[in-house]
């Protein structure tokens, strides 16, 4: 494993600035209103879109970037691999006055059978308040104690391992 994970309360890491910030304002710029057709709404306000190939060009870019990690250098999990066809993956939008309540991530592919083992956040909207509220919680393994709190801070990459620890 990477000595550069943080290990509570699970294997994680953060980088700051992790990519070309004009980029991401492309991102953002161009990212899909609430009434765009290829979102799927779940969870109350959460929206993500299933399918890759309607992403807008910029935030396709970022994603390439984002699988182009080299998850096995940064684990030390031998054998892994980015699944390009992002399956509970891609462009999430949780609107305001939304959240996404406390859950483990899928560990595993239900189509391909693959098992997951990193999930990764990219936080893109450069225009986030404090007040607001909406960090990534990072809760011990009986989900009830929050022991890391991230805040969403623009162009903010957030790598953690999953599993049923991983709340």
């Amino acid at each position: 494993m990477n000595d550069l994970l943080i290990r509570e309360p699970f294997p994680h890491l953060i980088i700051d600035n992790w990519t070309n910030a004009e980029l991401l304002r492309s991102v953002e710029i161009t990212w899909p209103p609430i009434t765009w057709e290829h979102w799927y709404l779940h969870e109350g306000k959460k929206r993500t879109v299933k399918d890759p190939f309607r992403h807008p060009p910029a935030a396709a870019e970022v994603l390439r970037r984002m699988h182009s990690l080299e998850v096995e250098k940064l684990t030390g999990i031998a054998g892994t691999f980015p699944d390009w066809n992002a399956h509970a993956a891609g462009l999430h939008d949780v609107e305001s006055g939304g959240s996404v309540g406390i859950h483990l991530d899928s560990d595993h592919h239900p189509q391909m059978g693959w098992t997951r083992v990193m999930s990764v956040i990219l936080f893109c909207n450069e225009r986030w308040e404090k007040s607001w509220g909406g960090c990534l919680e990072l809760r011990d393994s009986s989900a009830k104690t929050v022991v890391v709190s991230i805040e969403p801070v623009f162009n903010r990459l957030v790598l953690f391992l999953t599993g049923d620890f991983a709340y």
